[in-house]
């Protein structure tokens, strides 16, 4: 159930309205820009022809994750009759089906998808409570058992920093696995679901034989007698829990996990308790700076400590636990010179045992986030998508739409999907736009720290029509003096704009040089005129009007 203190967020928060489009075409509302994902966890129907609430204090501008089969016929439905339902995939940046409430929708695909309500098709929001249910019959066959690939079965000393990640061969008809561990085949307890054929296990103890095996699974139930195809496995020491045996990692490493849930305090703690810390050293590739950031999972307080010299002989540099709990703490090592090794360690501030994840990287940005993209659905709506390679203290992304490139408008807002704002994941974005794409439109983010402070993404240009990609605009229209003519796309050689009055007498002619170019009117009658752009490729013409 959600609680007291979620609701009271929600109900603070300004319920986005969008605009409804014109005609009879229907939205298909892949976004959920307030609420997000309710409840947390994969839904699971089963399919006896029965129908299950997945739950009943759900909003209406936010979606469930269900787990499908393809073949087998699903009716999603609301409490409330007048709700409109979108079927979207995985990661919510393709609908697979929409309409008022209830939706029956024979699946296309085998795993997880996304259910959204709204209040109407052009994505409305409500925090008024309301059940999101599902119905199905499956007549499909049960899927097989299948084969561990990693560990191998009988390896010894798999290593356990990085977190070793299990994989199997996927079986055909599964829409998804329950994986098994235990000291034993027969012990061995079900700790993750998962629609792909492989999963990261945090938590293995050193120096422990494990068993496990998986068992598919799709909407007619689970696969049987896969207990058979248990393999084990013998994990390694933590080689990493002093100095000497610190860890590699390269000046640029990406993201990269550390389990300290089996480390020991090696060296007295420099701030907070109990310092049980795991190790890593770092050896520049050149001269200049490098930053190190660290991040401790769940609600940990991550503590790092950072040194030059050797093992035996270790200088501190910096003690960092600024950020405090869940937040990302962060040193940047300047002036380091060529072939310089550094060590750090890794705690948690209370002694707690847990997992960080962290970065090694030439520079250190709040959120660096990769080039907004977009594209026109073919129901005439703006579907864009980005992503992040980490986060620190986010609130979020404001969407805005703009019909000249130069006056925006703000039309949402996504909220960071990053536990308190702040990640060293990489995470997938998407929105998509209520109102249709008429002519071209231009879209941007302005992504918003918690404390206020804000960013510029790139901007993007949709259009459903063009010449091969490119359009021309002449702004502002009507004009006084000088009207701008821009090219959005690929110009063509030998690229000229020509004005005419309605006669076809010529008033201006000029060769294009730039995507750019003003052309004074000042002198010009007032009245409409026709503007013909042409190049190598294309061929363009347009009114505009002197007043």
């Amino acid at each position: 159930m959600k609680s007291t203190i979620t609701r009271k967020i929600a109900t603070a928060v300004t319920l986005l309205s969008l605009s409804a489009f014109s005609g009879t075409a229907q939205a298909q509302c892949l976004n959920a820009p307030t609420y997000g994902q309710y409840p947390s966890n994969t839904f699971i129907p089963t399919c006896a022809g029965t129908t299950a609430s997945i739950a009943t204090d759900c909003y209406a501008g936010e979606y469930s994750v269900v787990n499908v089969t393809s073949g087998v016929s699903y009716t999603f439905s609301s409490s409330i009759n007048t709700d409109y339902l979108t079927i979207g995939d995985e990661t919510g940046t393709t609908a697979f089906t929409s309409s008022v409430t209830p939706l029956v929708w024979t699946a296309t695909v085998s795993g997880n998808v996304r259910f959204y309500t709204h209040t109407n098709a052009t994505c409305g929001t409500q925090n008024t409570s309301r059940a999101r249910r599902v119905q199905c019959t499956s007549s499909v066959p049960l899927p097989g058992c299948t084969t561990n690939t990693y560990p191998a079965n009988g390896a010894t000393g798999i290593n356990l920093n990085p977190s070793p990640t299990f994989s199997w061969n996927p079986s055909p008809g599964a829409s998804g696995y329950r994986f098994y561990i235990g000291g034993t085949a027969a012990t061995a307890t079900a700790i993750g679901i998962v629609s792909t054929p492989y999963i990261t296990v945090l938590g293995a103890a050193p120096n422990t034989t494990y068993f496990w095996y998986v068992v598919p699974f799709n909407a007619s139930g689970n696969a049987t007698g896969c207990i058979s195809s248990a393999t084990s496995f013998t994990t390694g020491t933590v080689t990493n829990d002093d100095c000497a045996g610190a860890i590699a990692v390269s000046t640029v490493s990406g993201v990269q996990t550390a389990d300290a849930n089996y480390a020991t305090q090696s060296l007295a703690g420099c701030v907070g308790t109990t310092a049980n810390d795991v190790w890593y050293k770092v050896t520049t590739d050149f001269p200049g700076n490098f930053t190190i950031s660290a991040l401790a999972g769940g609600t940990g307080n991550a503590v790092l400590q950072v040194f030059s010299g050797t093992c035996g002989s270790l200088t501190s540099l910096q003690c960092v636990n600024a950020a405090g709990a869940g937040a990302i703490e962060t040193y940047t090592v300047t002036g380091a010179a060529a072939n310089a090794t550094y060590y750090f360690r890794l705690y948690e501030f209370a002694g707690l045992k847990t997992t960080y994840n962290f970065v090694v990287s030439g520079s250190a940005l709040p959120v660096t986030m990769d080039k907004l993209q977009g594209k026109v659905t073919d129901r005439g709506l703006a579907q864009l998508s980005w992503k992040t390679h980490s986060e620190q203290k986010n609130k979020g992304f404001e969407i805005q739409r703009s019909a000249d490139g130069i006056d925006f408008r703000t039309v949402g807002f996504v909220h960071s999907k990053a536990p308190q704002g702040s990640s060293l994941e990489v995470l997938n974005y998407s929105f998509t736009d209520a109102e249709l794409v008429t002519g071209a439109a231009y879209y941007r983010l302005v992504q918003t720290d918690i404390d206020g402070a804000t960013e510029m993404s790139n901007t993007v240009r949709l259009s459903l029509k063009g010449m091969g990609g490119s359009e021309v605009v002449a702004i502002p229209n009507p004009v006084k003096d000088k009207v701008s003519i821009r090219i959005n796309g690929e110009r063509g050689a030998s690229a000229m704009v020509q004005i005419t009055d309605l006669s076809g007498k010529v008033v201006r002619q000029l060769q294009i040089s730039a995507n750019e170019t003003q052309v004074d009117m000042s002198s010009v009658a007032n009245g409409i005129y026709l503007l013909k752009y042409t190049d190598a490729n294309h061929t363009q013409t347009m009114k505009i009007t002197k007043q």
